[in-house]
């Protein structure tokens, strides 16, 4: 979901990162970011739900976009 102030040549992109319970991804999760960054040629920062503020984590959750899930 792209907001009414995003700006292609300064705006970042958030992506909000569910693991599953089991999951420990550890540094791994660092790289994804990473990687993010090389294929979209911006900013990225990675966020999960706990890490959102309490202010304005239901908001974001109910915006949330669904881009990939495991099956």
């Amino acid at each position: 979901m792209i907001r009414d102030d995003f700006a292609p040549s300064r705006s970042d992109v958030d992506v909000l990162v569910e693991f599953l319970p089991d999951a420990h991804p550890g540094l791994k999760f660092f790289g994804h970011s990473d990687e993010l960054v090389k294929l979209l040629g911006r900013r990225v920062d990675l966020h999960t739900p706990g890490f959102i503020s309490h202010h304005f984590r239901e908001q974001v959750l109910r915006d949330a976009v669904t881009i990939y899930e495991q099956a």
